[in-house]
């Protein structure tokens, strides 16, 4: 009876100790990642050069399809149609990311909505604006 019972105390600890390691990697892999806001600077640099096929490149897949059905063009010349509603602010200034997802916050511009493709992060959604209440972001673009 003694040894059932300390069988199930050391099961306790280890089911205890294994949640919160788990916790402590969570909230370490849910803290700011540089890269999803560098992906956002360079994604406005390119806009700002003109140079559609190098903003194409930092969009998701499924962005790029959206933007070229809606558009009728390939993709590095209808970017280039939307530069004025999607353009980022002048810099990044909050980067959240959870998981495979960022959300990222630049000056004077819109939001972005990253998903992490491989080890890059990748726009698959740009120029959103908070709507008022509780309503999702409105995007100018997005998969």
């Amino acid at each position: 009876m003694r040894s059932t019972f300390a069988l199930f105390v050391m099961t306790l600890i280890v089911i205890a100790t294994g949640l919160a390691v788990y916790s402590a990697l969570g909230i370490v892999r849910n803290s700011d990642d540089p890269a999803a806001g560098t992906a956002v600077t360079a994604f406005g640099s390119a806009l700002k050069q003109h140079d559609g096929a190098r903003a194409c490149a930092l969009l998701s897949s499924g962005t790029q399809s959206k933007l070229e059905d809606e558009r009728k063009k390939p993709c590095r010349e209808a970017i280039l149609e939307v530069a004025s509603d999607v353009k980022p602010g002048d810099s990044v200034t909050r980067v959240d990311v959870a998981e495979m997802s960022a959300f990222v916050t630049t000056s004077r511009g819109p939001t972005f909505f990253l998903d992490k493709d491989g080890k890059a992060w990748k726009v698959s959604a740009a120029g959103c604006t908070k709507q008022a209440g509780d309503a999702p972001y409105s995007c100018a673009l997005q998969s």
